[in-house]
Parts: C-alpha cells; structure tokens; sequence
C-alpha cells in the first residue's frame, strides 16, 4: 500500500503544484486502503455466489438420479395399492402426514399394538 501510495505521488509529475504533500500522500494512502476492502468484499461475494451457485447444481439430480427416483417412487406405488385399504390410510397418516400412531389409533378406535 505504500508503494503503490508513493507511485501516485510521483506520477502527478514535475509540474503538479500540492502544497501538503504529507496531507495528500496520507488521503492517496487512505482511499488506496477503502479500495482495497472495497475489493475484497467484492471478492467475497463473488466466492459466496459461486458456492450458492455449486449447491444449487449439487441439489438439483441428474437425469440418472431423476430416473433412478422416478423407479424407486413406482416401485413405493406399486407396494402400497397392494395394502389393504386400511393399512394403506394408517401408514399414509403415519408416515406422509407425520400423525403420532397414538394420534391415529384415536383416530381409529384402536390400540396403539394392534396390527393391521
């Protein structure tokens, strides 16, 4: 910072008038530190966005996966329209409606232990 601060001291040249160059060379020095921040804040956000950016595309699933998930999730289909219709109403408030099995053995006039 120094350096660079001295530099725009003498590249005003022979024929710059300043008559505080200790005042002038301090403000150059100051506004070459903001810049500085400036930058690496600038420098920051960018990192930030391309992380934001690289969990995004982490998230989003290859048609590989998207496939893969569109076989297991006919398979999961498949399995419960063989369940009785009962069964398949209490695991679905169970497991898709987050209910407690006390919840929905009230709901059922049932014991909690009582299988299905």
């Amino acid at each position: 910072m120094c350096q660079a601060a001295f530099l725009k001291l003498a590249a005003l040249g022979p024929d710059a008038r300043v008559e505080d160059a200790r005042g002038y060379l301090y403000s150059i020095a100051c506004n070459l530190v903001i810049d500085h921040l400036r930058g690496q804040i600038r420098r920051e956000e960018v990192q930030r966005d391309l992380i934001e950016t690289e969990e995004y595309r982490s998230a989003t699933p290859s048609p590989e996966q998207a496939h893969y998930e569109k076989q297991r999730f006919a398979i999961f289909e498949r399995a419960l329209s063989t369940m009785p219709a009962t069964r398949r109403r209490i695991f679905l408030l169970v497991r898709v409606e987050c209910l407690s099995p006390r919840e929905v053995a009230g709901q059922f006039g049932m014991s909690e232990g009582r299988r299905v």
